[in-house]
Formats: C-alpha cells, sequence, structure tokens
C-alpha cells in the first residue's frame, strides 16, 4: 500500500528548566510632600496600610539613621512632621519614618526597636521583617529549607537552591546543563542519561546519546541509520513516502512505486489523487470533459463517461422538468412513463396535490393521488356506500366488502365457498334459508 503522509520528528527525551533569578528593582521614590505650612496642622495619613499576602519581595536595603539636624521632614507613614532635633527617625528607602511608624508590611509589627539593619521590600517599597520573609519563602524541593537567596532555580513546577540543583544518579550540578532528562521521576544528567538509559538504534543496535534522533513506528534510529532499504541513501526529510510499511525516499518512490497520472502520465507524489473509474488524476488534471476546466468540486456529473462540471452539465446535458420546463440540476427527480419532474412538480392529475408518497395510482393515464383514486375511481359497496381498497364480493352486478356480504337474518358473514339462498327478505345462509 503506497502512502506519503508519514512525518519523522526530531524530538530529544529532553526538558529544559529556566533559572528564576530575582534582581533589583527601581523602587518607586515617595511622593513630593506639598509644602511646609509655618504652624502644625493635622493631615491625613499618606500611607495605604493594605496587607497583602501575595506580595513578590525585591532585594534588601539598610536603615540609614537620620543625622539630628534643625531640618524638618514628613513620616511617610502617618504623614505628620519629623523633627530631627527631638524626634528618634529612621531614613529607609529614602523614605523617612517616626520610630513608632516603621512597620513590616504584612504583619505590623514594629520595627523601629529591633537591632536589624537590613529588611527585605515588597512591591510597594515596605520593610518585610524576618518573620514574614520565611513564611513566604519558597521551600527547596531537596533540602526542604527556605529559599531566602535572590537566585533560585524553578525546574518541573518545584524551585531549588542553586547547590540543591543536582542530578539525583551522579550528584553533578546541573546548573551549566541545557537540556535536563527526567527518568524515573528523578532528574538525570546527559552522562547519567547516556549510561543508563539511553535507546538503542533498531538499525545498528547502538546506544541514542542524548540529541537528536529519528523515530518511525516506534522506533528509534541514529541519524545516519535511517536509510532508503532501495538505495541506501540517509533520508533527511521531515516527509518522506513509504511503501509496504517501509521508508523510502523521493527519487526511489518516483521511480519504482507512486502511481501515474492517467491524463499526464507523471507520477502522483504528494498530491491527493482524483479516482473516477479506477485511474488515477492529478487534481489539476481531472478536467471536464466540456469546457476542459478542472472540475474542483466534490460531486460532478457524468456525460458519456466523461466527468462533467456543474456548469456545463446544467447548461447544456441536465434535462427539463416535463412541468416547469426547468433544469433538473441537482437533487432528486421522479420519473413518470419517460417523463422526468422536479419533486414539487409531480402532482396530482385530478386535485393537482403534489404527491409525496413512493406510491400512487394510475387512472385515466395519468397520476392520481390516493385520495382522488378512493373517491372516484374505486367500486363502492352496494351496502355501505363506501369505497372498497381491498378484496371484495361481487354478485348480481353489486359489490361489497367481505363483512358487508352477511345474512340477512343471523348476519353472518357469508363466504365465497359458502352456500346461500337469495330470498325475498334478502340473502339467508344455508342454515337460515334450509
Amino acid at each position: 500500500m503506497n502512502t506519503y503522509q508519514n512525518l519523522r520528528r526530531f524530538t530529544p527525551e529532553t526538558r529544559t528548566y529556566r533559572e528564576d533569578v530575582v534582581t533589583s528593582v527601581r523602587v518607586p521614590p515617595p511622593p513630593t510632600p506639598p509644602p511646609r505650612p509655618l504652624v502644625p496642622e493635622t493631615r491625613q495619613p499618606i500611607y495605604t496600610n493594605n496587607p497583602s499576602s501575595d506580595r513578590v519581595y525585591k532585594t534588601e536595603l539598610i536603615i540609614n539613621p537620620l543625622t539630628r539636624t534643625s531640618r524638618v521632614d514628613d513620616c511617610f507613614k502617618c504623614g505628620r512632621m519629623i523633627n530631627g532635633q527631638i524626634d528618634n527617625d529612621i531614613k529607609f528607602n529614602n523614605r523617612n519614618y517616626h520610630r513608632h511608624c516603621f512597620t513590616c508590611s504584612i504583619c505590623h509589627e514594629n520595627l523601629g526597636l529591633n537591632t536589624e539593619t537590613t529588611y527585605l521590600v515588597d512591591d510597594n517599597g515596605g520593610p518585610i521583617c524576618k518573620k514574614c520573609q520565611l513564611a513566604k519563602a519558597k521551600i527547596c524541593n531537596v533540602c526542604q529549607q527556605s529559599i531566602t537567596i535572590e537566585r533560585y532555580v524553578h525546574f518541573e513546577e518545584h524551585d531549588y537552591h542553586r547547590e540543591c540543583f543536582n542530578c539525583d544518579y551522579c550528584r553533578r550540578s546541573l546548573i551549566d546543563q541545557v537540556n535536563i532528562h527526567i527518568q524515573n521521576s528523578k532528574r538525570c544528567c546527559n552522562q547519567c542519561f547516556d549510561d543508563k538509559f539511553a535507546s538503542q538504534c533498531y538499525v545498528c543496535s547502538q546506544k541514542i546519546p542524548s540529541g537528536r534522533y529519528t523515530t518511525y513506528k516506534g522506533n528509534k534510529y541514529h541519524l545516519d541509520c535511517f536509510k532508503c532499504p532501495h538505495c541506501q541513501n540517509v533520508i533527511r526529510e521531515m516527509e518522506f513516502p513509504t511503501y509496504d510499511n517501509h521508508p523510502c525516499c523521493e527519487q526511489c518512490y518516483q521511480e519504482k512505486f507512486a502511481s501515474k497520472c492517467c491524463q499526464c502520465l507523471k507520477p502522483i507524489i504528494s498530491e491527493k489523487a482524483v479516482i473516477y473509474q479506477d485511474n488515477k488524476y492529478h487534481p489539476d488534471c481531472f478536467r471536464c470533459g466540456q469546457c476542459y476546466r478542472p472540475i474542483i468540486e466534490s460531486r460532478f456529473h457524468t456525460n458519456n463517461s466523461k466527468p462533467c462540471c456543474n456548469q456545463c452539465y446544467e447548461k447544456n446535458i441536465a434535462p427539463q422538468c416535463q412541468q416547469c420546463f426547468k433544469t433538473i440540476t441537482v437533487g432528486k427527480s421522479v420519473n413518470y412513463q419517460g417523463k422526468i419532474y422536479h419533486p414539487d412538480c409531480f402532482r396530482c392529475g385530478h386535485c393537482e396535490k403534489i404527491m409525496y408518497e413512493s406510491k400512487f395510482y394510475q387512472a385515466d393515464n395519468k397520476p392520481c393521488c390516493r385520495d382522488c383514486h378512493e373517491k372516484y375511481f374505486t367500486p363502492k359497496c352496494a351496502k355501505c356506500n363506501r369505497s372498497i381498497l381491498e378484496r371484495y364480493t361481487t354478485f348480481k352486478g353489486q359489490n361489497y366488502h367481505i363483512n358487508c356480504f352477511v345474512c340477512s337474518k343471523c348476519r353472518h358473514i357469508i363466504d365465497e365457498k359458502e352456500k346461500f339462498y337469495d330470498e325475498k327478505i334478502g340473502i339467508l345462509c344455508a342454515q337460515c334459508g334450509f
């Protein structure tokens, strides 16, 4: 069997990782305070104290104590004035705070009384205490300790210290390795993977090291081992033909196995062939026998065993309806006594009703619907005066339903083989007339 749509992909059995590095970012400077009034006044705080549990910590900053001068500044948190000669104040991240206003942005613990001088900074530029830093820190998947440093490794939805990100088999560091394998749910370096888990080539039975290889029908090949069995040339194309479930190069397939177009006699390679009367054609070679244009429709007509496009068929070949005299192109049609009709044009010759039924009657050499046939052309029962559609009995030139031909005394139905008498009072069965 000839096929062509076979994909060969170079897919290394490796996974990549990324190293997340959180670097110092520019913290926005505090807003410019309004001009200081000459006399003290009460202000609303300009710091919004919204505790956040999902803030990202950027970098560490150091507290710089203010020098006591006669200068008057504003506290970044409460917005009130700081007198450098009277108040105990703190400068952090280019912002000034009263000592009692310098608190953790998450748990709001007062940090002004601590001996620590270095704190992490959240997205809003506020300080983070050590307790909240550990509570929000990522956990290393190897040592299960908090990751408090800025540089760490994120791999397969887990986080690692850089010194913990090692091969699980040889303990070599994987920091500088681009491709990392996962084997038995464990991290594996290239050397351990090649030594312990590398696949074998289907042709030479040698191990396939990390890198590119070819997969075909579930088997793996070295790139140079995947060859055409007819000419032994290496197949390097991503798409290639096959014959009898074996790969084949383009040249061998065209010369030995490709189907030939019935029109141009050239091989049919990548295109989908059009099959008509057991012959194959290129799509551009399959043409109308009237106008010789390519037939692109999935449905087409024939004329004298030749394909015909819909336009030519409708214009030159399609029959005309004997009722409306319009062309019958596609769809169903009704053939009656050698004449063709549209389904909606085939009507009863007596009441003009459209006859959708597959069975109909003929009367006076015209098609007749069931209602008109029963009404005008079926015999009537001499007893009940209804139409007789099935078997009936005839007596003295009159027709009777089988159930209407009965004894006048006992109402017994008289069968066609049964003896009866014709009396003045009516028909009598053999028992009543005896």
